[in-house]
């Protein structure tokens, strides 16, 4: 094993995943049901952008089996895992914000979550700020 193959390996993985998205994306557009989430690789559920995308897509299912098949709980998580286990993604928190506010109708929640994003995007600024300090 080298670097080259590591490289190699990271990009083809990733090339997979967005080909599986784009291939999802395609089925849902027919048909925005659970079974299209069967037709792809299942292990691909542990990466981020899909499980992100599925979280998106549980909350426009037509079927009532899908709707059933969830609380929303259970999609709050998905979000809240997400901005856990990649704090420094903007948009997984702006997902989380906007699934609370507009679709729980916890506006307490949404503040503070707002306010936690906002802190987070302080502090990277200020060390960026401070790295470009140095640099000048």
């Amino acid at each position: 094993m080298n670097i080259t193959s590591i490289i190699d390996s990271f990009e083809k993985n990733q090339k997979h995943i967005d080909e599986q998205l784009q291939y999802l994306r395609k089925l849902l557009s027919k048909e925005n049901t659970l079974n299209n989430y069967k037709k792809i690789d299942q292990s691909l559920f542990t990466n981020d952008k899909v499980i992100n995308f599925f979280a998106d897509n549980l909350q426009l299912s037509d079927s009532d089996a899908d709707v059933r098949f969830c609380e929303l709980e259970d999609i709050l998580k998905i979000y809240e895992l997400l901005v856990k286990y990649y704090p420094d993604n903007i948009q997984y928190q702006e997902d989380l914000i906007a699934f609370v506010y507009n679709v729980m109708d916890d506006e307490n929640k949404a503040k503070q979550l707002i306010t936690e994003a906002m802190n987070r995007i302080d502090s990277k600024r200020n060390y960026f700020k401070t790295i470009l300090s140095e640099i000048k």
